[in-house]
């Protein structure tokens, strides 16, 4: 169900671009949206909602290759072949669940990502504090942190992706016709977001 509250700020980004460029102002909203105003906005939503997907898919994939790296310290510092392999085996498991953008409409499916990552974090320190890895390598914090920052910085880039797809939304919905002029005379299709799945 389409919320009031991004109609509104659909209208209060609009009011922004509109006074930006020195159009002169009325008493309503309504008599500031014009082509231009929507096209700004449009095309700024669409910017971040796309620049946003693509740096959480790049700390997705950093994540990836830190988990790696630890995997590699704790197999040079102690870890059994056996233990390292069976590692090695769920990272590949958890890449196989990463999702696609097409995949964001499912929100069961992303949460299952976010649940696996956490998992497999836990188990990854777990190995490594049952071999001292921090006493025996200096470099073993580090790396732990920057797979924490890195999976915190995936989510948060997420929940700013879906908030610029959201008003990317309402804008191809309110100004159907204004959109497809602008995407020489396509309509674009609605992009999904991440919703908590119910109980």
């Amino acid at each position: 169900m389409r919320t009031k509250h991004f109609s509104d700020l659909i209208i209060v980004f609009l009011i922004l671009f509109t006074a930006s460029c020195g159009t002169k102002t009325d008493d309503k909203a309504e008599n500031l949206v014009n082509y231009d105003s929507v096209y700004a906005l449009y095309n700024t939503v669409k910017f971040k909602s796309d620049s946003s997907w693509e740096n959480m898919i790049s700390e997705d994939e950093n994540k990836f290759d830190l988990m790696n790296q630890l995997i590699s310290e704790m197999e040079n510092k102690g870890l059994s072949s056996e233990k390292a392999e069976e590692l090695k085996n769920n990272l590949n498991d958890l890449k196989e669940l990463q999702y696609s953008r097409e995949d964001l409409k499912d929100s069961e499916k992303i949460d299952e990502y976010d649940s696996a990552t956490d998992t497999f974090t836990m188990n990854l320190f777990e190995a490594a504090d049952e071999i001292n890895l921090e006493e025996k390598s200096e470099d073993a914090k580090a790396l732990m942190d920057s797979i924490e920052a890195a999976n915190n910085n995936r989510l948060m880039l997420r929940i700013d992706h879906d908030v610029h797809t959201k008003v990317y939304n309402e804008i191809i919905v309110t100004y159907p016709d204004s959109i497809a002029g602008f995407e020489n005379g396509t309509q674009p299709e609605e992009k999904g977001v991440f919703t908590i799945p119910s109980e």
